[in-house]
């Protein structure tokens, strides 16, 4: 109750908090020269609509420069507590999903508390806060309208439109997919019949409504990504009543819970004691720590398997360790003296950050003490080693596409441990990087169990014997409720663990090879650190 009180005293409560987070956002901002539209990218500039104070409503729409087809499109909606924000911010990051394939529209909305300096009375918050919501989401149904009515002239495909926000942007995405799937009139009044959104990806943002029930969506809700920090004071990632104005913010957890309950896709990205940072991340490409691109990056795999791939696969990560800061306002000092003093380039654990995606094609395989080792020898700098026991599968072409060299070996535990010996002295040899050397398959976790020389383990068909041996990041492919209860049993460790539950139902091929690969790029090869839960749901 104390942590409730206070989130509403300090935060939740007032239009202060609106204000102080609009200031942060704007600090944010001015530390940055907005850069110019790079060539391959195009920009255009629309009015959309006209809002109830008479203000004409813009639109800027990013695309790839001279591209005519129709493509997956996203509406981002800026933070700033309804009382502040701009649609420019989002001008440095737009490129790197156009060149990922996904147009951008990035929106004006009325800020309805903009300018308001006192506390409104508490019974009159709740009210001003759902009309300040609804008057964006209004405006955010205007947008999409426009867009799905010049879908041929700006190359839209209406089926996949994609919303995503920053702190009040991010409830604003939230709030439109939950009163479209209501059927609200709001929504209905602007809407084409039978549209829906294809996915939701909320920043630091969830259900705030009027009324103390749990949300309901009275049909199918599209798929939700939610990603917030678990300290989150000014979009609280705990339920947040407020009984005297008849007002609710739902923790996204919670909402998470409920939206699954409904049957919809949702997975979650939740950074363990991190504030209201998660709102800025996506917004910005800062040399900090990295953590906009890995952000970026969640989001991207996200409408790869889930809006565009339909995969049925869902991921719950939780970061327990990272080397980003965890506090918007660390983030403000940080970005303000790397304005003063330009920083190196982020200096990486492996230069295999460095590599192409793709190699030109080099392909050699040779067969060296009953190993069968496979690389691209098209790729300079010092490559990963996965290690497979059991029959080659088609994931390790792709592998050896990205940049990998493998190694295919059929025998025990001891065996594992002999090739990822032979790889760590031999590394040279073979251009391989000693110290990112996994193996996976029969027997993995066994082996890893007494190794010195492993960066990571894909563990199938295994007990649990082993597990509390291993000292390195894990795939670990459960298949029952007991080995998801070890899991979560778990102590926090600066370790990795992933896992997958089938559910007596065995996922599509190219998910397991999806899963696996992610594990290795980011887990074994950058080195990154959180726990993840996979289900098939």
């Amino acid at each position: 109750m104390k942590k409730t009180l206070i989130a509403l005293t300090m935060i939740f409560a007032g239009v202060a908090a609106s204000a102080q987070e609009n200031e942060d956002l704007e600090a944010l901002k001015a530390l940055f020269q907005l850069p110019p539209v790079p060539e391959d990218v195009e920009m255009i500039t629309r009015d959309f609509g006209v809002n109830t104070n008479g203000d004409t409503l813009r639109l800027n729409f990013f695309r790839a420069a001279g591209d005519s087809e129709k493509h997956p499109t996203m509406i981002l909606s800026f933070g700033g507590g309804w009382a502040g924000g701009d649609k420019e911010v989002y001008t440095q990051v737009a490129p790197r999903y156009v060149r990922h394939g996904i147009n951008i529209a990035a929106i004006d909305y009325t800020l309805t508390l903009k300018g308001q300096k006192t506390l409104p009375d508490s019974t009159l918050f709740g009210v001003q806060y759902a009309n300040a919501i609804s008057t964006a989401v209004a405006d955010l149904y205007d947008a999409t309208r426009y867009l799905i009515e010049h879908q041929n002239e700006l190359g839209v495909r209406s089926d996949k439109i994609i919303l995503q926000g920053g702190s009040a942007g991010a409830t604003n995405s939230v709030m439109a997919e939950y009163w479209l799937c209501n059927e609200a009139p709001l929504a209905t009044a602007r809407l084409p019949k039978g549209f829906n959104y294809a996915g939701v990806i909320p920043a630091a943002g969830s259900v705030w409504k009027m009324g103390m029930e749990e949300p309901e969506w009275k049909n199918m809700p599209c798929p939700h990504m939610f990603m917030h920090g678990t300290m989150d004071w000014t979009v609280p990632f705990w339920d947040t009543p407020l009984p005297a104005s008849n007002f609710m913010a739902f923790s996204p957890k919670t909402v998470a819970e409920l939206l699954r309950k409904r049957g919809a896709c949702v997975e979650t990205f939740f950074v363990e004691d991190a504030d209201h940072m998660m709102a800025a991340a996506p917004i910005f490409d800062f040399a900090q720590g990295g953590y906009t691109m890995d952000q970026t990056e969640h989001m991207l795999d996200f409408i790869d398997r889930i809006v565009l791939g339909e995969s049925k696969v869902q991921i719950d990560y939780l970061e327990k360790d990272y080397d980003s800061p965890r506090s918007f306002l660390v983030i403000l000092a940080a970005l303000a003296d790397q304005e003063k003093n330009p920083a190196p380039a982020i200096e990486r654990k492996s230069e295999a950050y460095t590599l192409p995606q793709i190699g030109s094609g080099a392909v050699e395989t040779r067969t060296v003490k009953g190993y069968t080792i496979t690389r691209d020898a098209s790729f300079q700098c010092p490559q990963p080693v996965y290690i497979h026991n059991g029959a080659k599968e088609p994931f390790l072409d792709e592998l050896v596409k990205k940049g990998y060299i493998t190694v295919l070996v059929n025998t025990s535990s001891m065996g594992l441990k002999a090739a990822a010996t032979y790889m760590a002295k031999n590394a040279d040899i073979w251009n391989a990087d000693a110290s990112r050397i996994a193996i996976g398959g029969k027997d993995a976790l066994a082996a890893a169990a007494s190794a010195k020389n492993i960066a990571g383990v894909i563990s199938t068909a295994e007990t649990l014997n082993n597990f509390g041996k291993v000292t390195v990041p894990v795939l670990y492919y459960a298949d029952s409720e007991a080995d998801l209860s070890a899991f979560d049993k778990r102590k926090d460790n600066e370790l990795v663990y992933m896992l997958y539950t089938a559910k007596n139902a065995k996922p599509a091929a190219d998910d397991v090879s999806r899963i696996r690969e992610a594990f290795l790029d980011r887990c074994v090869r950058n080195g990154e650190v959180f726990a993840v839960r996979i289900d098939e749901k």
